[in-house]
């Protein structure tokens, strides 16, 4: 096997989803096509990410190893169309300060995530959470494997509750709260 030459090194160690994801698709930014990232995460989620991103983007995913308690990737950049392809995952998140008046029964909002891949389920979740009133819940369902830990470190970080993670087989059903 040919000895792989790295351009690049991203360190994404301590960061959860989306943001190893997100560092990447900036990085390979300042790449030339065929030039290699090398990209080193410690989020759990990051080998179902990556695998789901370099398809999602054409990018070549040269290797993804689990090395314990840290996770290592070699991306190879496609071409100029995959960043166009790329900029199609971006979306800015906001806070709502909508609250519920006391007594007043909330309807529990559907989303349904299947078939999207990371970062879309967290940020499907987030634009949902946005347009709620505080103490109200969503309901998504995902089939991304990587949508487990990606959606329970979102809640840590956001301060949202996730109530219920469920691994039904081929889906992953989630219920979240939205706290503030």
């Amino acid at each position: 096997m040919a000895e792989i030459t790295i351009t690049k090194q991203l360190d994404c160690k301590g960061l959860c989803c989306p943001m190893p994801v997100i560092k990447t698709k900036k990085a390979m930014k300042d790449l030339e096509p065929g030039e290699v990232l090398e990209m080193v995460a410690t989020d759990p989620g990051a080998i179902p990410d990556m695998e789901a991103w370099a398809r999602q983007t054409g990018h070549k995913l040269l290797e993804a190893h689990d090395e314990g308690e840290t996770f290592r990737f070699l991306i190879e950049k496609k071409g100029a169309q995959t960043e166009q392809q790329e900029e199609q995952v971006q979306e800015v998140v906001a806070d709502s300060m909508d609250e519920a008046t006391e007594g007043e029964v909330l309807e529990v909002v559907q989303l349904d995530c299947k078939g999207l891949c990371c970062p879309m389920p967290v940020i499907k979740t987030k634009k949902a959470i946005k347009e709620m009133k505080i103490g109200q819940m969503v309901e998504m369902v995902a089939t991304d494997p990587g949508a487990i830990p990606d959606m329970e470190a979102w809640a840590r970080q956001t301060g949202h509750e996730l109530v219920e993670a469920h691994d039904e087989g081929d889906t992953y059903r989630f219920l979240i709260k939205k706290t503030h």
